[in-house]
């Protein structure tokens, strides 16, 4: 029972202190929820392919995303413009995308997924 009781508060105190990456959709234009679904899903799983490899993470994000709903010229990913204009963009969808493990290091940006 000590036990037990000492391992959730651990587990409560290490919870608030740590930071897993998350992504939020702010904004999209595509037909329905499931493309805004698969964007977070391909997200994730491009972190777990490459933890600290961002450049990988965006190529793979676009690649898996292209899977779940292909293109003709495939999905582009930009991470870090908070602003973007293409005038032969069909759908796209922006997440808010917090990087980060310690309160310390945790980074904000702004990842746009865009046919």
């Amino acid at each position: 029972m000590n036990f037990s009781i000492t391992f959730i508060a651990f587990c409560l105190i290490f919870g608030h202190s740590y930071q897993q990456d998350s992504s939020v959709i702010i904004d999209s234009n595509v037909p329905n929820v499931e493309y805004e679904l698969a964007a977070v899903q391909a997200y994730y799983q491009s972190i777990l392919l490459y933890p600290n490899e961002s450049k990988k993470q965006l190529a793979a994000l676009a690649t898996l995303y292209n899977d779940a709903y292909p293109t003709a010229d495939g999905w582009k990913v930009a991470e870090g413009c908070t602003e973007f204009f293409n005038p032969s963009t069909q759908y796209f969808i922006l997440m808010n995308v917090t990087k980060g493990t310690l309160p310390t290091n945790i980074t904000y940006t702004v990842v746009r997924l865009f046919n």
